[in-house]
């Protein structure tokens, strides 16, 4: 029998550990900080140990806590010695990542492992218990808004822009992604850009893509965040600053970084408004002045001045309605143009044209983007075919989330469902410019 005080003094040794013997197995908890910051990761170490030796190995998943992530890395192998008794051990490595302000509990544990007795070959089902451990969390710091805190040890920030912003007209659409990938942090803890209201310039985001990116030692979460800017007036705009900032808690310092103004210079379009129609109605003006000039007596190509001023006037306000109404309806169709652009039936249409091409990691990015432009408890695949779908159609999804280059696309049944969905009258189509970043 193991002396329990040798045990438990060993065990110990880190910042927190929770220590059980039970015969020749035991279990260790370690917690690596007793406090932290909201997003601040917290390794944690779970441990079994035994005399003899693991004949099934040591899996626990992922911990389910409440007020924080946890992501599993890696499980080692390792022994330790006792009163020079060697027990082998597995150790499980977790970071746990705070997402409120309240103190989080890393909860009690079961550890199911199998071990054989001392002397004994067969292994034999047993449970480990621990008990619960509080980790007190910091508040956020009063200088930094909660809605824009980010701990990570490093954050690279990368933009792009659709067209040259060199050169832009009123009625462009101009698309705008920040990417940004932060380190020893997971996605879900990037916080949204905040996109300023700008005069002049109608804004629609656009659906966030995240991921993570993890090692066996480390995680990486990227979030990538989308804008498209309007264009309605000509003149000088300025699209203010975005500015990043993240708490460093290894040098425990703040850092920040900013991606600058850009100053526009958005140029007149003729197409959209009435601007052709008074260059043309200038231009007509100057032929009413030079016939002006004709003397009364004289007259021109026969008609008396009366008569050709007559004339002239009724050709100007004949050209007049011309282009007036060519403009109209020229900006109409631009203006329907945009909406179209703009609306559910064009990310379908996209859509199917990647069925189209046979594209399966296309098909999937263009029909989550269709998602986003209905309404949905839950925007997924497989809640829209369920809840809209033939049988034949939820087949289909559930291959396609199987496996993602083997699958087909029926595209009768998937428009019977979008049918299905426009002709609920519980359902409506997003529009746009209500859209928030979740």
């Amino acid at each position: 029998m193991v002396n329990r005080k040798t045990i438990l003094s060993l065990l110990l040794i880190g910042l927190t550990t929770v220590c059980f013997s039970q015969k020749h197995v035991f279990s260790e908890i370690e917690i690596k900080k007793s406090s932290a910051y909201v997003g601040e990761p917290i390794e944690v170490i779970v441990s079994a140990y035994t005399s003899t030796w693991f004949t099934k190995g040591v899996d626990l998943g992922n911990i389910k806590i409440n007020g924080a992530f946890t992501v599993y890395f890696r499980s080692v192998s390792n022994s330790m010695k006792i009163d020079g008794q060697t027990y082998a051990g597995v150790r499980l490595y977790y970071h746990v990542f705070p997402y409120d302000d309240d103190d989080i509990e890393f909860p009690a544990l079961e550890i199911k492992v199998e071990t054989p007795d001392l002397g004994d070959f067969k292994g034999k089902k047993r449970t480990i218990k621990t008990l619960p451990r509080t980790i007190r969390i910091k508040p956020t710091p009063d200088a930094i808004n909660a809605d824009e805190w980010l701990v990570t040890s490093n954050l690279s920030v990368k933009e792009n822009w659709s067209t040259n912003i060199r050169r832009v007209k009123v009625g462009d659409v101009l698309e705008r992604s920040i990417n940004r990938v932060a380190a020893n942090t997971i996605s879900e803890l990037i916080p949204p850009v905040k996109w300023d209201s700008i005069a002049n310039i109608s804004l629609y985001p656009s659906r966030p893509t995240v991921e993570n990116i993890k090692t066996k030692t480390a995680i990486n979460g990227t979030r990538k965040d989308g804008i498209r800017y309007l264009l309605e007036k000509e003149g000088e705009i300025e699209i203010p600053e975005v500015v990043f900032t993240w708490w460093n808690p290894t040098d425990k310092q703040l850092y920040k970084r900013t991606l600058p103004s850009v100053k526009l210079n958005v140029l007149p379009n003729p197409d959209l408004g009435i601007l052709a129609t008074l260059q043309d109605s200038l231009s007509n003006q100057a032929i009413v002045d030079q016939a002006l000039e004709v003397s009364e007596e004289d007259g021109f190509w026969g008609f008396n001045w009366w008569q050709l001023s007559g004339v002239i006037l009724l050709a100007i306000l004949i050209l007049y309605v011309l282009f007036r109404g060519f403009n109209a309806l020229n900006h109409y169709f631009k203006i329907r143009a945009i909406e179209y652009r703009l609306s559910e039936q064009y990310f379908f249409n996209l859509f199917l044209v990647a069925v189209s091409r046979n594209d399966s990691h296309q098909i999937i990015e263009s029909l989550y983007r269709w998602l986003d432009e209905i309404e949905l408890e839950e925007p997924t695949i497989a809640y829209f075919a369920n809840s809209y779908g033939s049988a034949k159609l939820i087949k289909d999804v559930r291959t396609m989330e199987t496996d993602n280059d083997q699958f087909k696309v029926d595209v009768k049944h998937w428009k019977l469902a979008r049918q299905d969905y426009l002709n609920s009258s519980t359902n409506t189509i997003r529009a746009e410019e209500n859209w928030i970043n979740p």
